[in-house]
């Protein structure tokens, strides 16, 4: 039973790989002042870190000696424990400019299911920028973006006004049927957690939206060439790394259920649980293509994220010879973004702002916690 409820909350959240452990930063000030936290902001001229619950400090980067972190920046996701009694899933936004400063690259991580008010921050963080290049296996679109035109600032006004309808113009695969499941089993693991799906939490009628992704018989004909299927995933289970981490995740399981009995409700327990969940998945990832024995969970990791990772970088750099495209928002799976991320920084791009989003704020109303500052202080 415990590896059949592993292996499908594996199957059902395999495209959110992450990093894998609460992150906690330090930052150290000229005046040898530390403070510690998690940093949720950073560009070339400011930085945001959480203290606590509520307070946010926004310091200056000419103030600042060194930030030091508990682990490199990588990863897309993070499960952090903000304070007793709330913890949350936070999602990144990494954006990377050329070297000449004329084309800036933003990573923006997904997660299928989140808090309503995560998906109305991400639709204005993606509406800004020029272009949107997003995830949607069966969803086609022959289109050549290095042809495109882009709206004007009017045309684009108009639509974010509602004053302007568009309609997406690409068509579904006629076997995008096959991930109807999935997409139940979404919305209602979402409905029971109280989260929304992303499909319902995002516009996607924007002119500038544009799919970057396989068809299904795409991605069907990659996994015949790696000889693998879906169902590979099963054999995870019998992998001793991952028997080990399903252990773990079925002891926190049980460890957040049993705060029920002290007042916690069974919907923060599962968020928690699934939370962590999230939060583990990277490694799997890697435990599961080094472990020789079992290949084939490796292949089929390399068609779902490195083979669709090549149709969107193609959309990338076609986009980017467009002369009135400055920005682009490449929108996937957060478990995609490490390996785009690695293509950027070899075409010559850098790390110039980072920034993490609450997707899933986790709170534990049965804890009785002292109110902390909430205003955003400045320390600079």
């Amino acid at each position: 039973m415990k590896k059949i409820l592993f292996t499908f909350c594996y199957f059902f959240l395999f495209s959110n790989l992450v990093s894998a452990e609460p992150q906690h930063d330090t930052i150290v000030l000229k005046t040898k002042k530390v403070i510690e936290g998690n940093l949720i902001y950073a560009d070339e001229e400011w930085v945001k870190i959480r203290q606590g619950a509520n307070k946010i400090l926004l310091i200056s980067k000419e103030d600042i000696f060194a930030i030091q972190r508990s682990k490199p920046t990588e990863g897309y996701i993070r499960y952090s424990k903000i304070r007793l009694g709330r913890s949350a899933l936070e999602v990144a936004s990494k954006t990377f400019a050329n070297a000449s400063k004329t084309k800036f690259v933003s990573l923006v991580g997904a997660v299928h299911i989140a808090d309503q008010a995560y998906y109305t921050q991400l639709q204005d963080i993606l509406d800004s920028h020029d272009v949107v290049l997003f995830e949607g296996v069966g969803s086609v679109s022959n289109e050549d973006l290095s042809q495109w035109t882009p709206p004007t600032s009017a045309e684009k006004e108009e639509e974010l006004s509602g004053k302007k309808h568009f309609q997406q113009s690409y068509h579904r695969s006629d076997a995008s049927s096959n991930l109807d499941l999935l997409t139940t089993l979404q919305t209602y693991i979402g409905q029971f957690l109280d989260l929304s799906f992303q499909k319902d939490g995002l516009n996607y009628a924007r002119s500038w939206w544009k799919p970057a992704d396989v068809s299904i018989e795409e991605l069907q004909e990659l996994m015949a060439k790696k000889g693998v299927g879906f169902l590979d995933i099963l054999s995870m289970a019998s992998s001793k790394d991952l028997e080990q981490q399903a252990n773990q995740i079925y002891a926190s399981l049980l460890g957040n259920l049993s705060g029920i009995l002290l007042g916690k409700s069974w919907s923060v327990a599962l968020k928690e649980t699934f939370a962590e969940l999230l939060a583990t998945q990277m490694m799997m990832m890697e435990s599961s293509s080094k472990d020789d024995s079992k290949k084939s969970v490796g292949q089929l990791m390399e068609v779902l994220i490195l083979c669709r990772n090549d149709k969107a970088f193609k959309c990338t750099k076609e986009v980017m010879t467009v002369p009135q495209v400055k920005t682009i928002a490449v929108f996937y799976g957060a478990g995609h973004n490490n390996d785009l991320e690695k293509r950027l920084v070899e075409e010559g791009f850098e790390l110039c702002k980072e920034e993490w989003l609450l997707a899933w704020d986790i709170k534990d109303e049965s804890v009785s916690v002292s109110e902390e500052p909430t205003d955003e202080d400045s320390d600079h």
